[in-house]
């Protein structure tokens, strides 16, 4: 009531009272929000981030849960600028929701900037093994993303083998994949396999 309708003056005695009653029931959603809104107001970001992860850590229910995290992470990204504590929340976000767009698509940019190669095929790993992928061309670029990242960014080929593999059953002509096995034949000197994978390359061609 004082902070809807009481004078200006007596609006400081409202972040107080919201804490005294946060602490007798620290999962009062109307409360959390209530003093997130005057935080936000106020522009105080780091004590923003501290509520919103004692929110997220009490929040019982998945979506508010989420949703705080989320909030959480956006501060920190935008707000704070603190990218590895957002990328830290972010990954939270993946247990709780594998796949999630938002989460991955942060995760996966800060990986690739960072040259963090590991953390990055981690992340496609676990969508892959927790099936959060729906469609079979998210399954595609997961494990083109995984097979790329061994083979070039790592320059470990053995490891990218077994992924072009898995990806030459999904489209036996892909250029990057023929790329690949046509230098990973040769070093080997794996003639043979290189044209099987070539003859079954041309099957699948058009032209």
């Amino acid at each position: 009531v004082t902070y809807r309708y009481g004078p200006e003056k007596d609006r400081r005695r409202v972040e107080p009272l919201l804490r005294d009653a946060l602490e007798l029931d620290a999962k009062n959603r109307r409360g959390q929000l209530l003093l997130e809104r005057i935080l936000r107001s106020e522009g105080r970001w780091e004590d923003l981030t501290k509520v919103l992860a004692h929110y997220s850590e009490e929040a019982t229910q998945k979506e508010e849960k989420l949703a705080a995290l989320l909030r959480l992470a956006r501060v920190w990204r935008r707000k704070v600028q603190k990218p590895d504590r957002a990328a830290a929340v972010y990954e939270s976000v993946i247990d709780l929701v594998p796949g999630h767009h938002e989460a991955t698509s942060f995760l996966a940019d800060h990986f690739t900037g960072q040259e963090q190669w590991e953390h990055l095929v981690a992340l496609y790993e676990g969508q892959l093994s927790t099936g959060a992928l729906r469609s079979k061309e998210e399954e595609f670029g997961a494990v083109l993303q995984i097979a790329m990242v061994h083979w070039r960014m790592r320059s470990k080929p053995d490891a990218a083998e077994p992924w072009f593999e898995r990806l030459r059953k999904l489209e036996p002509a892909h250029p990057g994949m023929l790329g690949f096995f046509r230098e990973w034949c040769v070093a080997r000197g794996e003639t043979t396999r290189l044209a099987t994978v070539l003859t079954e390359a041309q099957r699948a061609m058009p032209d």
